[in-house]
């Protein structure tokens, strides 16, 4: 992932990095551990879980073996269906 890269099409928590981009799990939860994957349009860091926590949109658990840093490293983010999973 590029951590220049500019997401679009998320929420303003994930955009102001107070999210997950790919979860939408609050990054001020304990325990939350997380990457920079990006950034917003206005050039803010977002973020995506790092450990086996989060969950995929919809709020189904996630595999533990498949992180949201690695589901983010294949989304195509600037389409606009948002995730190319």
């Amino acid at each position: 992932m590029q951590p220049d890269h500019v997401w679009t099409h998320v929420t303003d928590e994930q955009a102001a990095g107070r999210a997950c981009v790919m979860c939408g799990r609050p990054t001020d939860q304990p325990g939350w551990a997380g990457v920079v994957v990006g950034l917003s349009d206005s050039g803010d860091p977002v973020y995506a879980c790092s450990g086996g926590e989060g969950q995929i949109l919809g709020g189904d658990p996630r595999p533990a073996a498949r992180t949201c840093a690695d589901q983010a490293a294949l989304v195509v983010p600037d389409s606009p269906e948002g995730l190319g999973l």
